[in-house]
């Protein structure tokens, strides 16, 4: 992942004196992605495909399932089709890859895992299977991530007091490294500010609005009696936002989560919480933090356009994108 964000900004920011932060965002994580879910590396024309599918796929997945020309609905199903033939691509390639060579197989990516690990019955699953699963994780592995890494340099360009704390805390954790050395866990657990605005930005911003559940039993809410069996929606950005647990609530204000400042549990859940909490937020966790270090030491920037709006719906989307004008950092 390390080298795969180097390489990501090498090609795709460096040099520029302008860059739109939301297509890239969602570049790198597919990117991230269709290597370790399915070995691809190397192929950043295909990789561009599959962001595109992915942003229309995603773009219909909370809206009226009519799927009929001219729907979100119906555009996403067709993204998703496309996209499974890719996917399956990928399974035939993988396997005929196999079958070919005279060397032990690397299962070094989840595909590689699904496809040539028998379950407890010494059953394999079928490439139909395979693909649903792939497609699954890439899936969850695309909008939040992207969405998360995009506000992070938003709300970064906007206070730049807050950006030289995270660039300071990054340039003294990089000047522990040896040249061309890669970041490990130990350097990852040292980023408790940078974490600390990570999780900020996610409260102000959640990449996921909310979902729904099902009432497993009666209570009373707001005077209001909630019966068991019927759906309810949980809502992140209201929960976030709540005066009750954090003072001036809209304001950008990473020092909250700093000191031993723990907001009470439940009280910030841009992953969810509970037994349902996002199984990913440790992979986010490495992708925001890692992006991170490398962007504050190597770029100064500023957003040009930050009255922006932000569409509404559960998935939170910037209308226009986020255009920063970058500055190499020297120190």
């Amino acid at each position: 992942m390390d080298s795969m964000v180097q390489q990501h900004l090498k090609l795709h920011w460096d040099g520029k004196s302008s860059v739109e932060v939301y297509d890239l965002a969602q570049l790198l994580v597919t990117t991230l992605s269709a290597r370790f879910f399915t070995g691809l590396e190397n192929d950043p024309e295909r990789t561009a495909k599959f962001a595109k599918f992915y942003n229309v796929i995603t773009s219909g997945l909370h809206t009226i399932p009519l799927n009929v020309p001219g729907t979100a609905f119906h555009r996403a199903m067709k993204a998703a089709n496309a996209m499974r033939k890719e996917v399956l691509l990928l399974v035939m390639e993988k396997k005929a890859a196999v079958s070919s060579s005279t060397s032990e197989i690397k299962i070094n990516d989840i595909m590689s895992h699904l496809l040539f690990n028998p379950d407890p019955r010494g059953q394999f699953m079928t490439e139909n299977e395979v693909a649903d699963r792939v497609m699954g994780l890439m899936a969850g592995g695309f909008h939040s991530p992207s969405m998360a890494t995009t506000f992070l340099i938003k709300f970064l360009g906007e206070r730049p007091d807050i950006c030289d704390k995270v660039r300071t805390e990054q340039l003294e954790i990089a000047g522990s490294k040896k040249l061309g050395e890669a970041l490990n866990w130990e350097d990852i657990q040292k980023m408790k500010y940078s974490w600390s605005v990570a999780l900020e930005v996610m409260r102000l911003v959640p990449p996921l609005q909310g979902t729904f559940r099902e009432v497993v039993t009666d209570f009373t809410y707001e005077g209001y009696t909630i019966p068991k069996g019927w759906k309810v929606c949980w809502s992140a950005s209201s929960t976030n936002k709540n005066p009750e647990n954090f003072a001036a609530p809209e304001e950008f204000d990473p020092s909250r989560f700093e000191n031993g400042n723990t907001p009470p549990p439940y009280s910030n859940i841009p992953f969810g919480s509970g037994p349902r909490i996002c199984p990913g937020i440790g992979y986010a966790r490495l992708q925001l933090l890692r992006f991170l270090h490398h962007v504050v030491t190597r770029y100064k920037w500023e957003v040009l356009n930050t009255s922006a709006k932000i569409a509404g719906g559960l998935n939170p989307v910037p209308e226009g994108g986020v255009h920063i004008r970058l500055h190499p950092y020297t120190a």
